[in-house]
């Protein structure tokens, strides 16, 4: 099930509260970035279910930010996992194009220049350490 958490700001804390379980189904995070594991822990315990069983929607009740701030945000958010999507793509060609030159017995000094990155980030992608994430050298 997904629960929404409706997020607001008591002083130094911001205030969960999960209303799909009832008005005193309430938390705090000491940060915002904290708002969703907090949230996701209280509703598995009070639920007596896994944590990773449960889907968590974080709304930010008013906190003192304009509208226009908070779709600011939201934008950029959108924008950075478009970001993480399109270096997935970037990884998974480049490791594709690596093991294929190097197969033709390319340098990896070489292959690194046409492909733009370092000679060792050619090596972990051509020997499937994809894990590292590529840094742009």
């Amino acid at each position: 099930m997904a629960y929404t958490v409706r997020v607001s700001r008591e002083g130094r804390w911001w205030a969960l509260a999960i209303p799909e379980l009832g008005e005193d189904a309430l938390t705090q995070a000491r940060r915002l970035s904290e708002a969703e594991r907090e949230a996701r822990d209280y509703i598995a315990v009070t639920m007596d279910v896994a944590p990773s069983t449960v889907e968590v929607r974080v709304v930010l009740d008013d906190v003192g930010l304009t509208a226009e701030a908070l779709a600011r945000s939201e934008e950029l958010r959108a924008l950075r996992a478009e970001a993480d999507d399109i270096q997935e793509q970037i990884t998974a060609k480049s490791a594709a194009l690596a093991k294929e030159l190097t197969a033709k017995r390319l340098p990896v000094r070489d292959i690194a220049a046409l492909i733009g990155i370092s000679h060792q980030r050619v090596s972990q992608l051509h020997f499937g350490l994809n894990t590292i994430r590529w840094a742009g050298g």
